[in-house]
């Protein structure tokens, strides 16, 4: 389950997001990838496969390396304290 931090910002331009962490007062740049799973995220709390399925064609959803993407992205916006993502 991934849900978003609090306090977080997020606005898109052009091919980039940027998002604000009011709680830490830092601000990154993300990829269209991440970006959109903090807009996903923003609106509801997701397990990875919600997100695998809005994100992905089917075939991404069933593709070992987007999955690794997917996961590898999802850890990096954690990490930055943008999201919470709990194992269930």
């Amino acid at each position: 389950m991934a849900a978003p931090d609090p306090g977080v910002l997020l606005r898109h331009w052009g091919n980039a997001y940027i998002a604000y962490n009011v709680a830490s007062g830092d601000t990154h740049q993300l990829g269209m990838l991440a970006g959109d799973i903090v807009e996903h995220l923003l609106v509801t709390h997701m397990t990875q496969l919600d997100l695998l399925e809005m994100l992905g064609s089917d075939e991404a959803a069933n593709n070992a390396q987007f999955c690794e993407i997917l996961e590898s992205t999802l850890t990096d916006l954690a990490n930055l304290g943008l999201i919470t993502v709990r194992r269930v």
